[in-house]
C-alpha cells in the first residue's frame, strides 16, 4: 500500500452498476439492437461523452446529447436518492485518513452524479480531489490518465494505489507501475483469477482492507 490512494466510484465506491446497465441496456434494447457481449467491460472506463459515442456507435439512432440527456434523466435521480455507498467504505476511508494518507475520486461519470452521491453520503470532504474522465481528457483504458494524475498530485505512479472493478482499466493501471487493487463486482464478467493476474491485490469487499 502507498499514501496516495485513487478510487473508482461505479462498482467500487458506490453500489450503482445495475443502475447503470438498466437505463443504458433499455436504450439499447429499445432501438431493436443486440446488446454486445462486452457492453458493460466496454463502456465502464469510458468517460462519460465517450460512453454515449459508444451506444450511439453501435446503432442508437440519436445524438450523443440525446443520448446523455435520456440517461440523464435516470441517474441523477438515482444518484441524489437510491444508491447506496459499498459496505464497509466509510470505515477504510477513516482507516486511511487516520494514518495520513491522501484520497482521491477517478471516475468515469459525470461531476452532476459523483459529486451529488459523494456529499449524500458525507464522504465528499475526504477526498482532496474528485477527478472525472472527462475532466482529464483520457478513459481510464488509456494508460496516459495514470501519468496525468500522478503529475497533478506530484509523485510517481508507483506511489499511487489505485482500486478499480473494472479489468482493462486495472490492466492498463498496472502496466504503468500504479499499484492495483481489484474490487468484486457482481456485473464484471471476468474471474477472481483474472484479476489476480494483473493485480497486485483482489478484495471482495472494503472489510477485507480495514
Amino acid at each position: 500500500m502507498t499514501k496516495y490512494h485513487i478510487f473508482d466510484l461505479d462498482g467500487t465506491l458506490v453500489d450503482s452498476i445495475l443502475n447503470w446497465m438498466d437505463v443504458m441496456m433499455s436504450l439499447v434494447k429499445g432501438a431493436g439492437i443486440e446488446i454486445p457481449d462486452d457492453f458493460i467491460d466496454v463502456i465502464t472506463p469510458l468517460g462519460y461523452y465517450d460512453t454515449g459515442k459508444y451506444i450511439r456507435d453501435i446503432g442508437v439512432n440519436l445524438t450523443v446529447e440525446e443520448i446523455l440527456e435520456k440517461i440523464d434523466n435516470h441517474m441523477v435521480y438515482a444518484y441524489g436518492h437510491v444508491i447506496e455507498l459499498k459496505p464497509y467504505v466509510s470505515e477504510y476511508i477513516k482507516k486511511l485518513k487516520a494514518d495520513g494518507c491522501k484520497l482521491y475520486v477517478l471516475t468515469a461519470s459525470p461531476h452532476s452524479m459523483t459529486d451529488t452521491v459523494l456529499r449524500r453520503w458525507g464522504i465528499f470532504d475526504e477526498f482532496e480531489c474528485v477527478w472525472t474522465s472527462d475532466d482529464l481528457g483520457y478513459s481510464k483504458s488509456d494508460e496516459r490518465i495514470y501519468h496525468m494524475v500522478a503529475e497533478i498530485i506530484g509523485v510517481t505512479p508507483s506511489d499511487i494505489t489505485f482500486y478499480d472493478d473494472n479489468y482493462t482499466a486495472i490492466k492498463t493501471a498496472s502496466s504503468v507501475g500504479v499499484h492495483t487493487v481489484a474490487m468484486f463486482d457482481e456485473s464484471s464478467s471476468f474471474t477472481r483469477e483474472e484479476f489476480e493476474a494483473v493485480a497486485d491485490m483482489y478484495a471482495e469487499s472494503f472489510k477485507e482492507l480495514v
